[in-house]
């Protein structure tokens, strides 16, 4: 009788057992909702680091930044120039080893400068990236006095915005990133502005050499870091033309 009234008044336990497990499980579940934002914020890291093309050793401008203008512009065509006259009034010659320019007429205009570099037709995630930069460039117009930026023209060379993963520099060292290839147009770009007499405003060089172009004619860029820009210092409006084949990439400045 006394051991029947002794476990019925014994405290029940199972109650407190099952919060104390609820409260672990809520614990266990927010520690693992924390460890996945931590990784996903991480990844985002990574994917900033190397969005870009090349992360080249940083070399001095050959001018200081300076507020530009208003962005460079799209239209579709230039306004007509008085004193224009057959192809005779464009610069530039013979190319230079892995580009070319000619003197002939554009839709939009006299071509000033054009050059063209190759490439594989393999990796196409590279290719890609390349075809993605040239289009992006395409039909921008450059006003008098205006300074364009390679950077702020193509935007961020990120997943986001349709750029693939391949090779890249890093401090130097060949690495994979998203935007691999993106230099070869900025590069293919300033010795086409180069050669149309545009004033360099920025460039730099590759951490590593690179083969689409001879020495000390490429120009890197990276998203956020270092950059690729000219200045109009024509009287008249210049526009940029873009055209990319299964194996080169053409850029030209026409006004």
């Amino acid at each position: 009788m006394t051991d029947q009234n002794s476990n019925n008044n014994r405290p029940k336990s199972g109650g407190k057992q099952k919060n104390k497990n609820l409260r672990l499980a809520i614990v266990m579940l927010a520690a693992v909702c924390i460890g996945v934002g931590a990784v996903a914020a991480l990844s985002r890291g990574i994917e900033f680091v190397i969005a870009a093309d090349i992360h080249p050793t940083i070399n001095k401008p050959q001018e200081t930044r300076s507020n530009a203008p208003e962005q460079p512009g799209r239209i579709t065509s230039l306004p007509k120039r008085t004193g224009d006259s057959g192809a005779g009034a464009a610069q530039g010659g013979q190319g230079e080893q892995g580009g070319s320019s000619q003197q002939a007429h554009s839709s939009s205009g006299k071509v000033m400068g054009e050059f063209t570099t190759k490439f594989t037709a393999k990796p196409k995630s590279r290719n890609e990236n390349i075809r993605l930069a040239a289009k992006s460039l395409k039909g921008v117009v450059v006003q008098p006095g205006e300074v364009f930026s390679y950077n702020d023209t193509i935007g961020p060379t990120t997943k986001a915005n349709g750029y693939q993963r391949a090779q890249v520099f890093v401090s130097g060292k060949k690495s994979y990133g998203y935007g691999g290839g993106v230099c070869q147009v900025s590069s293919t770009l300033f010795n086409a502005a180069e050669k149309a007499g545009m004033e360099i405003v920025e460039r730099h060089k590759h951490s590593l050499p690179v083969t689409y172009v001879p020495k000390g004619k490429d120009a890197a860029t990276s998203h956020g870091s270092v950059d690729f820009r000219f200045k109009n210092t024509k009287p008249h409006p210049v526009m940029i033309e873009s055209s990319v084949s299964e194996t080169s990439v053409t850029l030209k400045i026409v006004g």
